[in-house]
């Protein structure tokens, strides 16, 4: 593994102890500026025990039916199980704008910024070695035009208006959105313009795009799951793997310190950060072996269009990167 070699042993998890208590100066995390009015203005927080359960009405997505059950403030209530796009599209935006209302945390918060990495230092560990190996080092070194603006307001309207075309193959999805009537849109091709990945890895395979549901599984059952978690962690004789906690106290160093860059950048996560979810086994174990060859841009476009489905996840990655889509496409101005 080159210079990951020092982290080994001993002496190398005290380092380790050490470079990863220097993390937060390495990240640079840039301000985030609100441009227009006030916060949220038309969506106040609810209080979650006045509802009602008086209306209902059938949303349909394909051969789906999903029972509306209205709340005081007129909008149908979004259990967690539920996924946006299944509810009529009148609702959608309206919800959205709700979950980032009710948030407990603090709005800015919110807006989850890729945060600049002294490349020099970390190099010293094998850490760009791992993202180049891949072409992800821009995920280290995110270099956005508009400095330090973060479009919180025209992210926010772009998300809540947001959908998905397919188009077949994961390679041709699109996300397209609406910032005042303007259509934004955010695809490979326009992300290659935006920022330098996927372009020339270690590894001369063809991108790999993980499902969304493989990247959303919590069992580790099958053989190929098992095999990662036995390179990436300290497993106990006769562990019971598909049922062992995957935490990151128990994986080995360097992967250890690997993970600090993915929840900050790669697939950004502000909770629970001490256990280790399955895609997060995946995306380590792709840094440190060079397969599966994962594709940055798929993962980006995943975890935007996640952070929008799911009524749980309140957090937007990715801000400065969407500041840029949003600032190259003229949407900032509207």
């Amino acid at each position: 593994m080159g210079r990951s070699k020092e982290l080994s042993g001993g002496k190398g998890k005290k380092k380790a102890e050490a470079v990863s208590a220097r993390v937060s100066k390495w990240h640079k995390k840039p301000a985030v500026i609100e441009h227009s009015g006030p916060e949220d203005s038309n969506f106040d927080p609810v209080d979650e025990g006045n509802e009602t359960t008086q209306r209902a009405q059938k949303g349909e997505e394909g051969n789906h039916e999903l029972e509306l059950v209205f709340e005081a403030d007129g909008l149908p209530r979004w259990k967690k199980s539920e996924r946006l796009l299944k509810f009529p599209e009148e609702w959608r935006a309206p919800l959205y704008k709700k979950k980032i209302a009710k948030s407990k945390q603090g709005r800015k918060k919110l807006f989850l910024c890729e945060r600049k990495v002294n490349l020099e230092e970390v190099g010293r560990f094998g850490v760009t070695e791992c993202f180049d190996r891949l072409w992800w080092r821009e995920f280290l070194d995110f270099d956005y035009e508009g400095k330090q603006e973060v479009y919180m307001d025209k992210i926010l309207e772009w998300m809540s208006t947001l959908e998905k075309k397919e188009n077949g193959l994961p390679d041709k999805t699109e996300l397209v959105g609406f910032v005042n009537g303007k259509k934004v849109l955010l695809f490979f091709a326009i992300l290659r313009i935006y920022v330098k990945y996927d372009m020339r890895a270690t590894n001369g395979d063809p991108y790999e795009y993980p499902s969304d549901d493989t990247l959303a599984v919590e069992e580790s059952k099958e053989e190929k799951w098992i095999t990662m978690i036995k390179k990436l962690f300290d497993v106990p004789f006769d562990t019971d793997i598909p049922s062992w906690p995957l935490r990151k106290e128990n994986l080995h160093v360097f992967p250890w310190l690997l993970q600090s860059f993915v929840i900050a950048n790669v697939m950004p996560c502000t909770s629970d950060t001490d256990s280790v979810r399955l895609y997060e086994v995946m995306i380590l174990y792709a840094l440190i072996t060079g397969s599966p060859k994962l594709s940055a841009r798929h993962l980006v476009t995943y975890n935007i269009w996640d952070s929008r489905e799911r009524q749980a996840k309140k957090t937007i990655p990715h801000c400065r990167l969407l500041s840029e889509m949003l600032l190259k496409q003229g949407a900032n101005q509207t």
